[in-house]
C-alpha cells in the first residue's frame, strides 16, 4: 500500500507542455485508465486547461490581460484545493489512516503554462503558488516534443479548424512558426527546473499513449 502524503489529504498532477505534445489526449487516456476508475478513493477534481488558463482568453484579445488577472486565477484555484485538503484534514481521517476520503486533483496546464506562456509573468511571481502546490502534494508531468514533431504536429496541422489562423500570429514562414514554439518550449523546460515540485518530463515523440500512461501512474502513486 503507498504510503499517504503527510498531512495533506490531497494527491495531484499537473500536465504541462507546449501545443501538440498530447496533454488532451493524455488526460482523456487517464480518466478512462482502469488505474484511475478503480482507485479506492470516488471523489476527484479534475480541471481542464479551459479553468485554469484558457478562461483568460477573452482579456488577452481585448489587450487587457494583466498579470493580476493570471496570479488572481492561480490563487483562486490553488485556494480551492487548499480548502478542500484544510476540511478534509480536520475530519482526522488522515490520523486513522481513512483512504476513501482522498481526493486526487489533475490540472490540465497551470503556473508553469502562465509563467511561458504570458510576458508580464515571470517565475518570481510563482514561487508562491508554486510552494502552496508542493503542500498539496503536487507533482508535475511536462510532455515534450522533439524537434521535427513540432513541425509535423503544429504546423502540418493548419487545416484544423482556425488553428492555421492562430499559429500565423508567431511567424510568416513555417520556420519562423517551429522557431517559435521550440523556444516556448525551451523556456517551459527551464522554468520547471526551477519548481520544487517532483517532475516527470515525458518525450511523446519516443512514448506511445499507453507507455506514458505507465510512467505517469508510477510517478503519480494515486
Amino acid at each position: 500500500m503507498t504510503p499517504l502524503p503527510r498531512n495533506c489529504s490531497l494527491n495531484g498532477i499537473i500536465l504541462e507542455g507546449i501545443c501538440g505534445t498530447g496533454k488532451s489526449t493524455v488526460l482523456s487516456a487517464v480518466l478512462s485508465d482502469q488505474r484511475w476508475l478503480g482507485r479506492g478513493h470516488a471523489s476527484s477534481i479534475v480541471l481542464s486547461e479551459h479553468q485554469t488558463q484558457r478562461v483568460l482568453e477573452p482579456l488577452e484579445a481585448e489587450g487587457a490581460l494583466t498579470a493580476d488577472d493570471s496570479l488572481g486565477l492561480l490563487d483562486e484555484l490553488t485556494c480551492f484545493l487548499e480548502n478542500a485538503d484544510g476540511r478534509l484534514r480536520r475530519t482526522g481521517w488522515l490520523e486513522r489512516n481513512r483512504r476513501n476520503h482522498l481526493l486526487p486533483f489533475i490540472l490540465e496546464r497551470f503556473h508553469l503554462t502562465h509563467a511561458y506562456h504570458y510576458n508580464h509573468l515571470d517565475w518570481d511571481n510563482l514561487i508562491d503558488i508554486d510552494a502552496r502546490l508542493s503542500k498539496l502534494n503536487a507533482k508535475i508531468v511536462l510532455l515534450r516534443l522533439a524537434e521535427e514533431d513540432i513541425e509535423n504536429r503544429i504546423i502540418g496541422d493548419k487545416d484544423k479548424n482556425n488553428w492555421a489562423s492562430y499559429i500565423s500570429r508567431f511567424g510568416n514562414t513555417d520556420a519562423e512558426i517551429k522557431s517559435h514554439f521550440m523556444r516556448k518550449q525551451e523556456k517551459l523546460l527551464n522554468i520547471a527546473e526551477k519548481s520544487c515540485l517532483r517532475s516527470l518530463i515525458i518525450d511523446t515523440s519516443e512514448f506511445s499513449v499507453s507507455e506514458s500512461l505507465d510512467k505517469i501512474f508510477e510517478f503519480w502513486k494515486l
